[in-house]
């Protein structure tokens, strides 16, 4: 049987041991914590495009801000996963990422089937102060079953990646 190193990581308060090679969104996830996250999808590599799952980590007496889904949990590792730069910072992402949205983002027929509107009402950001109108729209697609709205992408690259990592042709 082969042992699998363990590392002790601290989140939220929470002292936890875990296997090595896990993210720090895996190890939040084990505890209950939710870390948002746009971009990432457990059948695909982690990309960190969106930069919504930033957390914070004590580095001596200072801190950064990292992406959770790739950053592997090391032996020691002090995380807030929603500390007040951690929020300040998740808001201003979703900000920059609906500055290139169309408006009515947070007034759609999606209501309550979109990851991005819920993360926009669950951090109070009603519009962005960046906001330029989008460029795109619908496209023209062969098939049937697929309408691409370039206007809507928030360029998190799931939907290249699933294609490519989830069900490769040939």
């Amino acid at each position: 049987m082969v042992m699998v190193p363990k590392v002790k990581v601290n989140v939220d308060g929470n002292v936890v041991e875990v296997n090595k090679g896990k993210t720090i969104l895996q190890v939040a996830s084990s505890l209950g914590i939710q870390i948002p996250t746009l971009c990432h999808d457990p059948r695909l590599e982690p990309f960190s495009a969106c930069r919504v799952c930033m957390v914070e980590v004590e580095r001596g007496k200072s801190s950064a801000l990292i992406t959770s889904c790739n950053t592997e949990a090391t032996d020691g590792m002090v995380i807030r996963t929603d500390s007040e730069k951690v929020l300040k910072t998740r808001k201003m992402v979703l900000e920059l990422i609906l500055s290139d949205h169309p408006k009515d983002c947070l007034t759609c027929d999606k209501c309550g089937s979109c990851k991005l509107q819920d993360l926009a009402y669950t951090h109070g950001v009603r519009e962005s102060r960046f906001f330029q109108q989008p460029d795109g729209g619908v496209t023209n697609d062969p098939n049937p079953v697929i309408q691409q709205d370039t206007s809507k992408c928030i360029l998190c690259g799931r939907c290249v990646r699933i294609c490519a990592e989830v069900c490769p042709s040939g």
